[in-house]
């Protein structure tokens, strides 16, 4: 029997879900603040203005130019996505190389993003799981998430649902609210540890209170 066809349909979906969601997880807000404000810690937020976009970027170019690795790793978003400056890719994977190698976990959670679907390159699903779990190790829950997601399709890693439910753990304690809605997932249909609705629904709750879309809508689908 295919080993796909064994797991139920909604986690396939996940897998999907989150798969096509590299970006939003590595990108780190999926909305722009009132007030808008950037920093050097600050990953660049979703759904800005395209005049807050060009001043985004101007502002990591300059922390990059200056040495700043955190700012090449956010400058390569805004690259990729040709968000305030006209879209490389090429610029994208070396600045996110480069800040990757001087040990920045958003770095190595974009490359790998980029490597695991291809753009701007051939693509290397292996190397990208690498990455992911350098970004893990360095502290970035959504490396943790990625590579989870990764084990639990068997992509650039083997299967293994009981990895996929300690990186989505991790993710989820890391205060990413994808990783609780994976780890919801994972105990409703008992992938790689025991069937446990309610603990289920404890993570949906979690998940769905930092607005995670995927996991409000397990949430109305469970239990009360």
């Amino acid at each position: 029997m295919n080993r796909d066809a064994r797991v139920p349909a909604p986690v396939r979906a996940l897998a999907r879900a989150v798969a096509v969601s590299l970006t939003m997880a590595t990108a780190g807000c999926a909305g722009a603040p009132k007030g808008f404000h950037l920093d050097a810690t600050m990953a660049p937020p979703e759904g800005l203005r395209p005049e807050q976009y060009a001043r985004a970027a101007r502002h990591y170019e300059e922390l990059c130019d200056g040495g700043n690795a955190r700012g090449c790793g956010y400058l390569a978003f805004m690259y990729d996505n040709g968000h305030g400056v006209p879209q490389d890719l090429e610029d994208a994977l070396e600045l996110s190389e480069n800040a990757c190698s001087d040990g920045i976990a958003y770095g190595c959670a974009y490359l790998g993003y980029m490597l695991h679907l291809g753009r701007g390159c051939r693509a290397e699903p292996t190397r990208a799981a690498e990455l992911f779990d350098r970004a893990c190790d360095l502290g970035d829950p959504s490396g943790c998430l990625l590579l989870g997601v990764m084990y639990h399709a068997g992509t650039g890693v083997p299967y293994d649902p009981r990895r996929a439910v300690s990186l989505f753990r991790a993710a989820c304690e890391g205060n990413d609210s994808a990783g609780c809605a994976s780890l919801g997932f994972m105990y409703r249909y008992g992938q790689g540890v025991p069937t446990e609705p309610h603990t289920a629904q404890a993570l949906f709750r979690r998940a769905c209170d930092a607005g995670n879309r995927m996991g409000c809508r397990e949430l109305r689908g469970g239990l009360e």
